[in-house]
C-alpha cells in the first residue's frame, strides 16, 4: 500500500463504524494535533474517534488526497454526518441524539507515514471545523482549553 492507501483505507474503516481497525493504522508513538483537543497520543485519538462514531454513526470525511511527498501526505476533509447517537463527549454532558446534521466546512489534514504507520497527524485550526464546528453545530462550546 502506498501511504495515501494507507491512511484513505484507515479512514474508511473509521467511517464503518470499525475505530479498532483504523487504530490498527496507528503507530504505537503517534502524535495527532486536532483543534480543540491538546495533542493525543494513539489511545486517546482512538478514544476521541470512538466518541464521534457513537454520537454520529453515518460520519464521513469525504477525503481526497491532494498531495504526496515522501512520508508526508495532505488530505481534504469535508466531514459530515447525522447526530443519531449519545454523544459523550469528556468534559460535557451526554448529549442525547438531537437529529442534527453536520456539514463542516473543507480543511486541510496532513498526515505522517513511516514504515506502514501513521506517526503524525494534523489537522488544520478552523473557527468553524474540526471538533470546534463539530461541537457548535450542536449548540455545544469549548473553552479555548479544551474543556
Amino acid at each position: 500500500m502506498t501511504n495515501a492507501e494507507i491512511i484513505l483505507e484507515c479512514l474508511r474503516r473509521f467511517e464503518a463504524g470499525d475505530v479498532t481497525g483504523c487504530g490498527e493504522f496507528f503507530d504505537d508513538e503517534l502524535v495527532a494535533s486536532i483543534p480543540g483537543t491538546d495533542p493525543l497520543n494513539k489511545a486517546q485519538l482512538l478514544a476521541l474517534s470512538a466518541v464521534i462514531i457513537e454520537a454520529f454513526p453515518d460520519f464521513t470525511y469525504s477525503a481526497k488526497v491532494i498531495e504526496t511527498q515522501g512520508d508526508t501526505v495532505k488530505m481534504l476533509l469535508t466531514p459530515t454526518g447525522t447526530q443519531s447517537g449519545i454523544l459523550r463527549y469528556p468534559g460535557i454532558t451526554p448529549l442525547p441524539p438531537t437529529g442534527i446534521s453536520i456539514a463542516l466546512p473543507k480543511h486541510l489534514c496532513t498526515y505522517t507515514v513511516r514504515n506502514g504507520k501513521i506517526v503524525k497527524v494534523v489537522m488544520e485550526d478552523t473557527s468553524d471545523g474540526g471538533l470546534y464546528g463539530l461541537l457548535q453545530t450542536l449548540g455545544i462550546s469549548l473553552s479555548e482549553d479544551g474543556g
